[in-house]
This record gives C-alpha cells, sequence and structure tokens, in this order.
C-alpha cells in the first residue's frame, strides 16, 4: 500500500533535483566500481589487510552516498512543492 502511495511521488519530481540525483547517484556508483576493483586487487595481487579496509570502507560509502541523495532529493521536491 506504501509503495503504491510512493510512485507518483517519484513521476513528478523537479527536472532539478532529479539531475542532482542522477550526479549523486553516477558518483555513488563510480565509487562502488572502484571500491569492487580495489577489493578484486586485494583477493588477487595484495594481501594486505589495509586494501581490504580501504575497499570495504569505500564499498559501505557509495551504498550510504546514494542512500543519502534519494531521501535528500525526494525530501527536497516535497518541501519545495509544499512551501508553493
Amino acid at each position: 500500500m506504501l509503495f503504491k502511495k510512493f510512485i507518483p511521488n517519484i513521476k513528478d519530481i523537479d527536472k532539478k533535483v532529479i539531475k542532482i540525483m542522477k550526479v549523486g547517484l553516477i558518483i555513488s556508483v563510480l565509487l562502488s566500481i572502484l571500491s569492487t576493483l580495489i577489493l578484486s586487487a586485494y583477493l588477487t595481487f595484495f594481501k594486505s589487510i589495509n586494501v581490504y579496509y580501504l575497499g570495504l570502507m569505500l564499498l559501505k560509502l557509495s551504498i550510504l552516498l546514494a542512500t543519502a541523495f534519494m531521501i535528500a532529493g525526494l525530501s527536497t521536491d516535497r518541501i519545495k512543492k509544499e512551501l508553493h
């Protein structure tokens, strides 16, 4: 039920907010690709625990950024619509 109520809100988001959300998601995807490369390099070449923690932290950061940009974009759009 909540999901059906949520879908129309996504369809009519302001274009500027969508652009900012897309840039944020692109940055988070690039960070996750970098973290995947670091973690795969850890498995194949390096056996340093610091490389593993670096890849893991970058993966956590990319997931956090993706969710933060989505939540911030949706809340900004909702606040903007309630003010007008």
